[in-house]
C-alpha cells in the first residue's frame, strides 16, 4: 500500500513476485532530483518491460498506479488494500513449504533462459521426468550426489547446488 519511489521502486523491480494493493503506486523518481535511478533499477527495468518503456518511467518520473504496474509487468498481482498481508503471508508460506530444489533449479533455469542456448540449456536436461523426480524433495534431490557430498548439501550456495546438479545429470 502507499507509494514505491525511488529505491523503494527499484527493490520491488528486484523481488522474484510482487503483489500490491489496490491503492499502491510505483514511481522512479529519480529525475526530479537531477539524479539517474540505482539500485539495478535501469538494468531490471528493460528485461521486465521493455527499453521504451523504460526510458519513459526513467526520463519522466512517470507514476504507474497498481493496475498500470501490472498491465507493464512490474508486478505479478494486485490484490484488494486490506487483503495485501494475507495474500503475502499466503504465498510466502506456499514458498516456504514446496520443494525448494525444484523452485531454486527453476528460478535459476527462468533467469539463465535469455542468455542460454536452448540445446545447452539446463532446461533441456533438467526437464525430463527422470531427473525431476530425483530434484523433487531433499531426499530424492541427494541421490544424485556422491556419498560423502550428501552432507555436504545444506551448506551449499544455490549457484553451487546448481552447478552439482548440472555435474550430475
Amino acid at each position: 500500500m502507499g507509494v514505491a519511489a525511488g529505491n523503494g521502486c527499484s527493490l520491488a523491480l528486484s523481488c522474484d513476485l510482487v503483489l500490491a494493493a489496490a491503492g499502491a503506486s510505483f514511481v522512479l523518481s529519480f529525475v526530479r532530483l537531477g539524479l539517474v535511478p540505482d539500485a539495478g533499477a535501469t538494468w531490471l527495468l528493460p528485461r521486465l518491460i521493455g527499453e521504451r518503456r523504460a526510458k519513459e518511467l526513467v526520463m519522466t518520473a512517470r507514476r504507474l498506479d497498481a493496475a498500470e504496474a501490472l498491465e507493464w509487468g512490474l508486478i505479478s498481482r494486485v490484490v484488494p488494500d486490506d487483503a495485501l498481508a494475507g495474500e503475502a503471508l499466503e504465498l510466502a508460506c506456499r514458498l516456504a513449504t514446496g520443494p525448494a530444489l525444484a523452485l531454486g533449479l527453476g528460478k535459476r533455469l527462468v533467469a539463465d533462459a535469455p542468455a542460454a542456448h536452448v540445446r545447452r540449456s539446463a532446461g533441456g536436461r533438467i526437464a525430463g521426468p527422470g531427473t525431476l523426480r530425483r530434484l523433487s524433495g531433499l531426499p530424492r534431490g541427494c541421490r544424485c550426489f556422491p556419498g560423502e557430498a550428501r552432507a555436504e548439501l545444506l551448506t551449499l550456495s544455490w549457484h553451487e547446488l546448481y552447478l552439482n546438479v548440472e555435474n550430475c545429470l
